[in-house]
């Protein structure tokens, strides 16, 4: 399995910052991506070996072509498609991305309208920053949650 990390090497963010304001503040920088011509089963073990739900599909520029999540993957499977066959027979093509200064609430309002649980995050070049998904969405509005909770005294 050859999955590369295509965004920065920057670590994965793993607190929320008060504040927060735009899809810099809270994406997944570390990703993971494929080609389109890997097998399936490419995408099987990198989801396996990196927990992760969805994979960026990339071409050999770097350039997004696509995403393939986990649940394309078993729906594919329980279709018959073989383990064998490709990654770009499967991948959804032509996804909606966000750029890193993207408010949060556009982000949020994409997803729900298009009822997708991750956006590729690109510069204005088109390149490849990062991941927002639904998880990222979430613990950010657990952090402000916490952070609008009345504090108890004791």
């Amino acid at each position: 399995m050859d999955a590369t990390n295509t965004a920065s090497n920057q670590p994965v963010r793993e607190t929320v910052a008060p504040g927060l304001s735009t899809v810099a503040e809270i994406m997944s920088v570390s990703v993971r991506s494929l080609t389109p011509d890997r097998p399936i089963a490419d995408a099987v073990a990198a989801f396996n070996e990196y927990g992760f739900r969805h994979m960026l599909i990339v071409d050999e520029t770097g350039g997004l072509v696509g995403v393939l999540s986990d649940r394309d993957v078993l729906r594919a499977m329980a279709r018959g498609v073989s383990g064998t066959a490709t990654v770009s027979q499967v991948m959804s093509r032509g996804g909606v991305t966000v750029t890193p200064e993207s408010p949060i609430t556009d982000a949020i309002d994409l997803v729900v309208f298009h009822r997708i649980n991750c956006l590729p995050v690109v510069d204005a070049n088109g390149a490849l920053r990062g991941l927002l998904t639904t998880t990222d969405l979430l613990g950010a509005l657990h952090e402000i949650l916490h952070q609008l909770r009345p504090r108890v005294r004791g």
